[in-house]
């Protein structure tokens, strides 16, 4: 499986995600190297350059590639480090809502297995009521060059105000995921009608 990771590494704060990352990957065992794994790839493929990602396929079906937080890397000390993991699903018109629902459902278990990932989403529970992020998500809005991430529920908020290690890991997923679809070249992210870099004051 392709491994992504960002060109600088970040200290680690060793923090419950990490904790249940690591816990995760011990669970289902280490991921092993076989024939049959795709070459590893050092750099983000960029906007329009996975087109095969989102050919149609016989029957109605189609092809899409989610990036998930990569263990391994992230106990080296890569809070970024991806990895991607490709799934044959239903074909819907609209690919990249497709593609962030799936990466908000998280990886499954032979994913987590076979390729040493897990999903950086997973609900910290420090807000009372929290939902996991895939129930206040609506819809990726195509500005121009940008895939705009919707939630409707300022509860979203909670997950974009995570210490610097675990944000930068669902950065790195979302950005991944989503530029490796064509035109996309950049990823933002919308709460209950505000935008994520303002409140980040970016």
């Amino acid at each position: 499986m392709p491994i992504v990771m960002s060109r600088s590494k970040q200290v680690v704060v060793v923090s419950s995600w990490l904790m249940l990352a690591v816990g995760a990957a011990c669970r289902v065992g280490a991921p092993e190297s076989t024939p049959n794994d795709p070459p590893a790839v050092g750099d983000d493929p960029g906007p329009g350059n996975s087109d095969a990602d989102t050919d149609l396929m016989a029957g109605g079906r189609i092809e899409i590639t989610l990036y998930f937080t990569h263990v391994e890397g992230v106990i080296d000390g890569d809070c970024e480090a991806v990895r991607s993991v490709t799934r044959t699903v239903a074909a819907e018109p609209d690919v990249p809502t497709l593609a962030i629902r799936l990466l908000l459902e998280g990886p499954t278990e032979h994913e987590r297995s076979r390729s040493g990932v897990s999903s950086p989403f997973e609900r910290d529970g420090s807000m009372p009521g929290q939902q996991d992020l895939r129930r206040y998500f609506t819809r990726v809005v195509i500005e121009g060059d940008a895939a705009v991430v919707e939630f409707d529920d300022p509860m979203a908020w909670d997950y974009f105000a995570r210490e610097a290690c675990r944000q930068g890991a669902m950065d790195a997923a979302f950005e991944h995921t989503l530029r490796g679809l064509p035109g996309i070249a950049r990823v933002r992210h919308r709460v209950a009608g505000r935008e994520v870099g303002d409140e980040r004051g970016a």
